[in-house]
């Protein structure tokens, strides 16, 4: 669907998607408020038919200002061609050299004059080149460079067709399960937070009874010296697990410590920690 309105071409060169399909399958369709909403948190005047004619207007000069786009998104399959802007006088060979994912090299070259006409400007001219690629899903680099003087870089980020699909959908009556925020479980004997082994008995409990799932919150890494900094959505990294979900009686190197199996029975304490109404984020950190 093209835009049509200016407002509508505004967001869509701000990459504001004018549609989405929702949880039930309806199209839904994005708002002229929530628009001018997104784009003003984006910086993009956008209150009148003047500031939206007068923001269309830098969004073009700016798209027609690099010879490549900094970033295209384009779909598994797709052709890959990439708009190349020059200067309207321009002549000469455009050399290309595309960097996969993995670190694959593919290069070639193409005689400018030889490509469509696709927009123009009164000093500027953009022209699509065809690569003849066919990149698999990833982030992959395409660096452009236009008579051995002038050099762009553009990141090539190619979508699969659809989501993954865990095969176990296609099965009749589809799959059933749970969500349970882990910090949130329960138990006799975790140091009230829940923890892994809260997990494995959760799932060990809930599987005979049909589940297939328990959806839990994020367990990144948060900030160790920051208790209070609790939201699994904001990790401090996403390369480690939060230290906080260890179960403690489940760590066989806190045995052989006469202090450490004097503080896991240290029953005030857990008690307490368990009996708070919210996790204690500070008081359990401290303790364990």
């Amino acid at each position: 669907m093209s835009p049509g309105n200016p407002l509508d071409r505004l967001a869509a060169a701000h990459r504001i998607e004018s549609d989405y399909i929702d949880i039930w399958g309806q199209r839904q369709t994005i708002g002229e408020n929530s628009k001018r909403a997104l784009l003003a948190a984006m910086g993009v005047a956008a209150d009148s038919d003047t500031e939206i004619d007068a923001s269309l207007e830098a969004a073009r000069q700016e798209a027609f200002s690099r010879l490549a786009p900094v970033g295209l998104v384009i779909t598994d399959g797709e052709p890959l061609k990439v708009p190349v802007t020059t200067n309207a006088v321009a002549s000469g060979r455009i050399a290309w050299r595309f960097v996969t994912e993995s670190g694959e090299q593919m290069e070639g070259d193409a005689v400018l004059s030889a490509l469509d006409v696709s927009e123009a400007t009164a000093s500027r001219i953009r022209r699509p080149l065809p690569l003849p690629l066919r990149p698999a899903p990833g982030y992959h680099r395409l660096t452009l460079t236009f008579d051995d003087r002038e050099t762009a870089e553009t990141e090539i980020i190619v979508t699969p067709k659809r989501a993954f699909w865990p095969s176990c959908l296609d099965r009749h009556g589809g799959v059933a399960g749970l969500t349970a925020p882990l910090y949130g479980l329960r138990s006799g004997r975790n140091a009230g937070i829940g923890d892994f082994t809260d997990l494995a008995v959760l799932a060990t409990k809930t599987a005979p009874m049909g589940a297939d799932f328990i959806g839990i919150n994020p367990v990144h890494a948060l900030f160790p010296a920051e208790p209070g900094r609790i939201s699994p959505y904001s990790p401090s990294s996403r390369l480690f697990l939060n230290t906080l979900l260890i179960a403690l009686d489940q760590v066989p190197e806190l045995m052989p410590s006469e202090a450490a199996r004097q503080l896991l029975n240290d029953s005030d304490t857990l008690q307490r920690l368990r009996a708070s109404d919210l996790v204690d984020y500070p008081a359990v950190a401290d303790f364990k």
